[in-house]
Parts: structure tokens; sequence; C-alpha cells
């Protein structure tokens, strides 16, 4: 279904029956898949600051009046907006369209923001996480039927690009911001004179600890990110302790699509995409003890870790490109539709 000027949407909002369409607030690429599947009826200017959040709620006051009985709404929780709109739908009504919240990164925060979450969840059909685990703790900790989650596998999100490695190799890679623990990765890696590679653009997340000698500290973004990772040996992620959330998925499928085996200190989502023993190891998280012996285990085989790396390859391309994401979530909402 092609994407249509506010104008059009307007004169079609008056217009005769229609039949269901998908509404997102999400634009798409114009004219891939996203873009044709969908309608977007959100705002198109993002403010920052104190407006951000009017901005939600007008966006999402729009898409409560442009949804209509059959529809289905895609309202991504990377934004307040989703949220706003399914407490809309709670109050109101949902007016016969179906609400599906996707990628909500929700934390275990003071009483009032559970009660919001969990009432927003009321009106939605269906909740799309990236891991089983991260479904029982939304659920445990909002009070939400676990029945209304449904897991999506994630994406490798480089299977967009064709960077080419950067011709160095012979080091360890670990890269991100979102809920890492570079504490237990320096004290894991520190004495093993393994070089190592770290990129983070939030410097507050390494500048207090103590740097190991064979560790670099960087800041690559985009292209220079990705080569980094792609002319690694390892790939190796370490996460706090006690997440709610799921964090770090998108790096371990990266790693995969570039032939990396991934070593994951992580209590969460790791484990639903690193085959252990086979496209690499998943420690607990905060346990330096492990994360360095799974890592010098790796590093001191190479035959190993091109097994590894060749499996997990295998797997990125065969079930986790971002096309085979897309898929799936417009499948969930292609299958939400009534039929006509």
């Amino acid at each position: 279904m092609a994407s249509t000027t506010s104008r059009q949407w307007l004169g079609e909002r008056r217009g005769a029956e229609r039949r269901p369409r998908i509404l997102t607030h999400v634009p798409g690429r114009p004219g891939g898949k996203w873009d044709k599947a969908t309608l977007s009826v959100g705002l198109t200017w993002r403010p920052r600051g104190r407006l951000r959040r009017v901005a939600e709620i007008l966006e999402a006051t729009r898409m409560f009046c442009a949804a209509r009985k059959g529809d289905v709404i895609l309202g991504y929780c990377g934004t307040g907006t989703a949220l706003w709109l399914g407490l809309m739908m709670s109050i109101l009504g949902t007016r016969g369209a179906r609400l599906v919240l996707w990628a909500p990164h929700w934390y275990n925060s003071g009483p009032l923001r559970r009660v919001l979450i969990h009432r927003a969840c009321k009106a939605a059909h269906a909740i799309v996480v990236w891991s089983r685990r991260v479904a029982q703790n939304y659920s445990t900790a909002f009070g939400i039927p676990e029945s209304k989650f449904v897991t999506v596998p994630y994406k490798a999100n480089f299977s967009k690009h064709d960077d080419p490695a950067i011709p160095l190799g012979g080091y360890v890679f670990s890269g991100g911001n979102s809920e890492r623990d570079y504490a237990t990765l320096f004290r894991a890696l520190d004495g093993t004179g393994i070089p190592v590679i770290v990129s983070r653009t939030k410097p507050v997340l390494t500048d207090n600890l103590q740097c190991p000698s064979n560790i670099v500290v960087v800041s690559a973004t985009g292209e220079h990110y990705r080569r980094l990772m792609a002319g690694s040996e390892i790939v190796v992620m370490s996460l706090r302790q006690g997440l709610l959330r799921g964090a770090g998925e998108q790096t371990i499928l990266n790693a995969m699509w570039y032939g990396k085996p991934v070593v994951a200190a992580d209590d969460v989502s790791a484990a639903e995409y690193v085959h252990e023993g086979e496209t690499g190891f998943v420690v607990p998280a905060g346990d330096a003890e492990a994360l360095r012996a799974a890592v010098v285990r790796l590093w001191r085989d190479p035959a190993l870790r091109r097994r590894m790396g060749a499996k997990g390859g295998r797997l990125a391309k065969e079930q986790y490109t971002h096309d085979h994401w897309l898929d799936r979530l417009l499948g969930l909402a292609t299958a939400l539709l009534p039929s006509s």
C-alpha cells in the first residue's frame, strides 16, 4: 500500500468505506518495503527538549483520529507516542483498530510509570519484543499478561551495508553504549596481552575506569564502527547485571553477519541468539573471570574461531537480515488485518 500525503489522507478519511490499513508514525524509505506496506500518519517534525512530549501527544492524537475499524497500528516505542496512543485507546476505546506496540525499552522505574505502562498496554493487541526473556521480565514487572507478547527475532542492521574490513586484524572488538559494562570487560581482559579496541560514543562509560594497556578506546561511528567490527577476530559484549530490558541483540547479530564469534556477558537476550559453543559463548553478566576464560579460549584457538564465525555468518544471512526482520514485523501486522 503506497504512502500518501496529508491532503490525500484527509480526503480518504472523508470518503467511502475502504479496506483496512496498517498505520504507523515511522516513515520508511520512499519506495521501500516499509513505505509501500504502511501508511504513515505521524508528524513530519521532531522537536527536542520540552516540546518533545507535546509533539508525541499530538502525534498520538493524530494516529488515534486516523484509526478506524479493522486498521492495525504499528506503534514504535522508541518514542513516547506509542504509549500515549495506548493510554488514549485504553480510556477512549480502540474504535475497532488493533494496536501493536513494538521495540519497548522499558525500565523498572517508579510506581506511576509502571501504572501508565500497564494501562497503555491494556489497549494493545500485541507487544513485540526481541526475546522471550524480555517478555517474561516485562510481564512480571508491569503486570501485563505474557500472552500479549510476541517474540520477533531482531536483525543484523549491518546487513544493509557493504563495508570492507580494515586491513589490520589481530584484535578483539567491543562496542556500543546501551547498558554496557566496560568495567567488567576491562577487568576480564586486563593482563591477557590480547589487543582490544573498544568503541563507545558516550565517554562517561569509560572515562572513570583505569584502562588496561592492551585496550584502546575510540569513538567510531557509522562506517568506521562497522569496519572495526568487520576487521576483528572476536566480538565481545559485556552488559550490566540486573537488566529488565534486553540490549545488545543488534550487536550480536551484526557480529554474526560479519562472521565473527561472539562472547556475551548478559543475563537477558544473548542466550537466545548465541548458540552456545557453536557461534560463541554466553557468560553471566558481571562475571569477569568467566568472560576472560571464554575470550582467551577463542583467542588461542583460531580454528574454533573460524568454525564459530562461519556458522554465525550462515545463520545471520539465512535468518537475521534487515529484510527478514521487516518481513516478520509486517507479516504480524498483516495477519491482524481482518479478511476482506
